[in-house]
């Protein structure tokens, strides 16, 4: 019996120990996760509720000191978001994009909020109880940021944008000394994609080439899938991808992104210029060698094309 009771006292210490070094060993990822969101994702599992909020907020913090581009930091902050939702604990979700919307650099929020809310609308459901709890969360933890209220128009944008009835009740949630500019002067102009009057009354750098982080192209399945679950909403169809729910039309939106984008070669395109660089419109509904939209593999999908930055969904 005691040697028994000894091996089970040392079986209980070893996990404890695996678990007390898998939540104290996350600042030594931080660098690599802020360049690799798989390396985010992996580090997040095993983590306490408050040691990864910690970690997301440490990593988001280390991608706002990279050298590089406002592009180039959204890009990672988007990724940063999606695997660190993806991987958080159930019952953190809700607290993991509140600490995205209070620690990411400002100006990456601009392509934060719409990829939040184009996985919200593929997640499909309604969103009313999901946005209180949410902008409650970013408001808490903003509360103290200098530029608390730009945090929370931004989180509130990613709900305005598939339901602009919510616009009022949203605003209303907002720091009572941004309210007004918010509402008159920083969120319709955002929904259209002008994010200038918002980042100019901060301290942030211009806004990102939003047509060039690819990421914002399509909604993400795995990240809309757990925004379904959040909201206690079936999702997609029997493969759990995005054919149900209405989908299918969110995925045939034509989208602009770069000439170099990896879906230049996988979707019908056309050639547009926007000043000295070249774009593409991908368009989801005119795959290559057939299928999907079923137009020719060299003839744009009917319909108007959206301009530069204009791919935020209606």
């Amino acid at each position: 019996m005691k040697r028994v009771g000894m091996m089970i006292c040392a079986i209980a210490a070893a996990a404890i120990s695996v678990t007390a070094l898998a939540q104290g060993n996350w600042q030594s990822q931080v660098a690599a996760a802020s360049q690799d969101a798989g390396v985010l994702k992996q580090t997040m599992k095993g983590l306490s509720n408050r040691d990864q909020l910690s970690f997301v907020g440490a990593v988001n913090e280390a991608i706002a000191k990279k050298p590089g581009s406002a592009t180039e930091k959204a890009k990672l902050g988007v990724a940063a978001f999606k695997a660190a939702l993806e991987s958080a604990n159930a019952d953190n979700r809700t607290a993991v994009i509140a600490e995205t919307f209070a620690t990411a650099p400002t100006e990456s929020l601009t392509a934060i909020n719409e990829e939040l809310s184009r996985n919200l609308k593929a997640a499909g459901g309604d969103q009313t109880k999901l946005s209180n709890e949410v902008m409650d969360a970013v408001v808490k933890r903003t509360a103290t940021s200098d530029d608390a209220g730009a945090r929370q128009t931004f989180a509130a944008l990613s709900f305005i944008r598939n339901n602009p009835s919510s616009k009022d009740a949203l605003v209303s949630k907002l720091d009572p000394g941004t309210q007004e500019i918010a509402k008159s002067e920083w969120i319709d102009p955002a929904l259209k994609g002008d994010y200038n009057p918002i980042l100019g009354a901060t301290n942030a750098e211009a806004a990102p080439d939003l047509a060039n982080v690819n990421s914002l192209a399509l909604p993400d399945s795995a990240t809309a899938a757990i925004l379904a679950d959040m909201m206690g909403e079936p999702f997609g169809g029997e493969d759990g991808t995005l054919s149900g729910q209405g989908n299918i039309g969110l995925q045939a939106r034509a989208v602009v992104a770069s000439a170099s984008s990896p879906g230049a070669g996988k979707f019908g395109t056309t050639v547009i210029e926007d000043g000295d660089s070249e774009k593409v419109i991908l368009d989801p509904s005119h795959k290559r060698n057939g299928r999907a939209g079923e137009p020719s593999n060299d003839t744009p999908a009917p319909g108007p094309h959206p301009g530069p930055y204009q791919n935020q969904l209606p």
